[in-house]
């Protein structure tokens, strides 16, 4: 469920090479602007930040390489494994695709509600995150449909 007064967030698009993911998982980091906070206690066991798990959508077989579903309403297929949070429009989410055993996985995506409106601007693309030598940081990219396909299968893929 999404929430009323938010965007809902846009379709997720998976692109792989071989064993197709199990489901997808989205979360987000429990100290966002802080990896690690102050309040870290360097003697307790677990990571700085951990991470918050949102939510975890199981993904139906699909021919071909790439599919794609709606976070707030899967259909064709894809299941949500829980009630479908809503989204906070304030918090960076990061999604990924992967195996149940943990074999595979795909390249994950931050992403922000408002990313929504950035790709209903630019219909047919697809919104990824790449690193920018000049900048140094990871920056979001629109790159269309095709391109992010043809991607999945060379660019990430090991021959």
């Amino acid at each position: 469920m999404s929430h009323p007064d938010h965007e809902p967030p846009a379709p997720k698009v998976l692109a792989w090479c071989g064993r197709q993911p199990d489901g997808v998982t989205v979360y987000h980091d429990r100290y966002p602007e802080d990896p690690t906070p102050a309040t870290y206690d360097p003697d307790a066991s677990g990571p700085p930040n951990p991470s918050i798990d949102d939510a975890f959508y199981l993904a139906p077989r699909v021919a071909g390489e790439t599919a794609s579903f709606r976070l707030d309403a899967p259909g064709d297929g894809w299941r949500a494994e829980q009630e479908i949070p809503s989204f906070d429009p304030a918090v960076a989410y990061t999604a990924y695709g992967g195996t149940s055993d943990n074999s595979y996985s795909t390249a994950h995506v931050e992403f922000q509600l408002g990313d929504a409106d950035k790709l209903r601007r630019k219909p047919g693309t697809v919104l990824v995150n790449e690193y920018d030598d000049r900048t140094d940081k990871v920056v979001d990219v629109l790159i269309p449909r095709a391109e992010f396909d043809r991607q999945g299968r060379t660019k990430y893929c090991e021959d």
